[in-house]
């Protein structure tokens, strides 16, 4: 289930990015419509924040689409313009590909690249997961340092068990902002379902999904995302805690976030 991934992608580069993908024998009449939507659901998080580097604000987060150029059914290119997104990202891309190799069809080669320099002559293979650095926080993008609203995390480790995160407002809630929110953190779940593992192993067997999730109101200041099965990193919360950031910047403000 291996995918050759490689990638160029510098730490602090900003400036436009490549991203190439090779699919073999389609498996199923829809396996071009899941890349494409698979795709853009990562560069949407990527451009609501979800990804950025730790000293850069969500809302100051870019990940827009300059171009594609696809020869369906094998070959994809698209081009953005990313503004701090961590290179990390690069990691969430290459997990969910081979998660889509697993159930669609084989991706035989993807690249991400930058087009401007400091390029690389030649991109590299992406480094097979180390579990250690999983848990250290090494491997996936951080969470932004300078939150304006209250955590609290009550770590489970990584276990299959459900989960569940209270975003609440300073204010209550109108029927439009509850409708833009559920499609931000029910995005975030559908689109990150094994984005996130501990391990190689893990991620070959499946054993870092997100699943059965959906977002709704607690009371008129509350929403909550649950999850009925968690196996990813704990990590994976930083994604959601840099939306919440977004959320607090530019769509109401947050007063907290709770994580059990």
């Amino acid at each position: 289930m291996a995918v050759p991934f490689a990638v160029a992608f510098d730490a602090g580069y900003d400036g436009p990015l490549r991203l190439s993908i090779t699919l073999g024998p389609w498996q199923h009449a829809s396996d071009g419509d899941q890349l494409l939507a698979l795709i853009e659901g990562l560069a949407l998080l990527a451009d609501r924040g979800a990804f950025v580097r730790s000293a850069v604000h969500p809302k100051d987060a870019r990940m827009r689409l300059l171009s594609s150029a696809h020869s369906a059914p094998h070959r994809y290119v698209w081009d953005y313009d990313a503004r701090g997104v961590d290179a990390r990202f690069a990691q969430i891309v290459r997990n969910q590909l081979v998660m889509y190799t697993a159930v669609c069809c084989p991706v035989q080669h993807a690249l991400l690249e930058m087009l401007q320099p400091p390029r690389p002559a030649t991109p590299a293979a992406l480094a097979p997961l180390d579990a250690l650095a999983v848990a250290q926080g090494k491997v996936y993008p951080e969470r932004f340092g300078k939150l304006r609203f209250v955590v609290e995390e009550d770590f489970a480790g990584d276990v299959a068990s459900g989960r569940r995160a209270e975003i609440e407002l300073v204010e209550a809630f109108d029927d439009a902002l509850l409708a833009t929110l559920r499609d931000w953190f029910d995005l975030w779940a559908r689109t990150l379902d094994c984005a996130y593992s501990a391990s190689e192993p893990r991620l070959a067997e499946g054993k870092c999904a997100i699943w059965d999730y959906d977002t709704d109101l607690v009371d008129d200041v509350t929403i909550e995302t649950t999850l009925g099965y968690w196996g990813a990193p704990e990590c994976a919360w930083h994604s959601y805690a840099n939306l919440v950031a977004r959320v607090d910047a530019e769509l109401s403000p947050v007063h907290a976030l709770r994580i059990y």
